[in-house]
């Protein structure tokens, strides 16, 4: 799943569908993978009428950074609690160990309190990102099964009305075993 959002929307609940001159937009993209993939590339292309973000560069105003965008895991976080919508003292105790079931990739799913299921969502951190003038493109070694999103940042430079193609993930020499999103299409107003 591929999805736009504004940078005041932390929640993810309103995807956008409209953009103006100027604005800054986050994009998620989300991959799913059941089972253990070797040497993945995600292809992601930027719709026209936007520009990428790059916070590498030092002349990119850094206003927008998102914490540790495209960084590595520092050993805090990897060992930290994926988000849920459970609450409470137990789940609460239990949390740091369904965080590390999960990323040993022991469990297929996991349920809170309630005995519903639980989607857990990791950030994705490739080994490789190339930003080119109308997509990204990342390349993850081994990709342990579970869901992970990885975010980026675009912003409207052009007005008009513009496709916003399908991004697709696959494995580079398996590209049987491929996914791919929903293409769309996304206005930029003055």
């Amino acid at each position: 799943m591929r999805e736009l959002y504004s940078v005041a929307d932390g929640s993810n609940t309103h995807p956008l569908s409209e953009a103006k001159v100027g604005e800054v937009v986050r994009g998620v993209v989300t991959v799913i993978s059941p089972k253990v993939r070797h040497l993945v590339s995600l292809d992601v292309p930027i719709p026209a009428g936007f520009e990428i973000i790059n916070f590498n560069l030092s002349t990119e105003d850094q206003a927008n950074t998102a914490k540790d965008v495209g960084a590595a895991p520092k050993a805090k976080e990897v060992a930290s609690a994926p988000v849920t919508k459970s609450s409470g003292m137990i789940s609460s105790l239990f949390s740091g160990a369904r965080a590390l079931i999960a990323a040993a990739g022991l469990a297929s799913s996991l349920k809170d309190v309630n005995g519903e299921e639980v989607i857990q969502y990791q950030k994705l951190y490739p080994n490789f990102v190339e930003m080119h003038d109308d997509r990204i493109f990342l390349f993850v070694e081994d990709l342990r099964p579970g869901t992970y999103k990885y975010e980026y940042f675009i912003r409207a430079t052009v007005p008009g009305t513009f496709s916003h193609l399908p991004a697709v993930a696959s494995e580079m020499y398996f590209p049987e075993n491929f996914g791919r999103t929903a293409g769309s299409v996304i206005t930029v107003s003055q």
